[in-house]
């Protein structure tokens, strides 16, 4: 059994160890204020529609960077946008913390989206260290690396029964920073896997050459296969219900149906532990799926 392990888990080293620690922190972290977020926001003065309304210009502003994010991690280098993005959250998560209205939760937010351009860096770095026959079971280990975060609800639940809603929140995002303060040191040793361009790595630049960037990710349609064309099909109403859904789930449970905050904890936590249990089992699966069709 555990030469099989250390068969099967030999691709985690270098930056694939360095990425999963990473995760880990950061999902851990996150998930701390996602459980009350809502709550949150609400008690901070905004209503039901003005949380939409965050969290759709938040995402607004995270799908146009991103958009163009993997065309500047292809000029500019992967490990100068992660650990720099890593870094700007430390103190985007300290405006979370110090919120006295739901104003500045959507300054935080905005902010967030912007930080979002580094998603594609991270996730090139990801597929660059991985083989491809051990993608499938290196993207579901990579998830499942955020296994600790099944514990968040418990802590934010035990926060909020010990300080209230408003207090238990803001120890929460101080917890966010620290881990991404963290997790920016950790990045700092991450090794460059693509040559890139020499340039001024500047926000000037970036605005300046966002046209072009957009352009390159429409082309990029004509060389990818229609399979992830098909995918992009399927995923983009299925994204769109699910993110319609989400922020209103604690509201719901809570104003609805009565859930009391703690067992809105607990539930979460139960959903994670199914969610973990399944990730590697699936990504066995999917290698295995795809080395009998080639």
């Amino acid at each position: 059994m555990l030469r099989y392990l250390k068969r099967e888990f030999s691709f985690v080293s270098g930056n694939v160890f360095l990425l999963l620690i990473v995760w880990a922190f950061t999902d851990f972290a996150h998930l701390l204020p996602d459980t009350y977020y809502s709550l949150y926001v609400e008690s901070l003065g905004a209503s039901p529609y003005l949380i939409g309304v965050i969290l759709s210009l938040s995402w607004f502003v995270m799908a146009f960077l991103q958009l163009a994010g993997g065309y500047w991690a292809d000029k500019y280098g992967r490990k100068t946008l992660i650990a720099g993005a890593s870094f700007a959250r430390v103190f985007t998560f300290l405006v979370f913390a110090a919120a006295p209205t739901w104003h500045y939760v959507l300054v935080g937010e905005i902010l967030t989206g912007m930080l979002a351009l580094s998603q594609p860096a991270f996730m090139a770095v990801v597929a660059d260290s991985l083989t491809p026959e051990k993608r499938g079971l290196g993207y579901s280990l990579f998830m499942w690396a955020g296994v600790a975060s099944i514990l968040s609800p418990i802590v934010v639940g035990v926060l909020y029964l010990k300080y209230g809603l408003v207090i238990g929140m803001r120890i929460a995002y101080l917890m966010v920073s620290a881990c991404w303060l963290i997790s920016g040191i950790i990045l700092l040793r991450l090794r460059e896997t693509l040559k890139s361009e020499r340039g001024d790595f500047s926000l000037r630049n970036l605005v300046k050459e966002y046209p072009k960037a957009f352009r390159e990710c429409v082309n990029v349609w004509k060389f990818v296969p229609k399979t992830m064309f098909y995918l992009f099909i399927v995923f983009s109403p299925v994204t769109f219900f699910v993110r319609m859904c989400m922020p209103y789930y604690v509201l719901y449970a809570s104003q609805v149906l009565k859930v009391g905050e703690f067992q809105w904890a607990l539930l979460q936590t139960i959903y994670s532990i199914i969610f973990y249990s399944l990730l590697l089992p699936i990504g066995k699966l999917v290698d295995t799926l795809a080395e009998r069709s080639r």
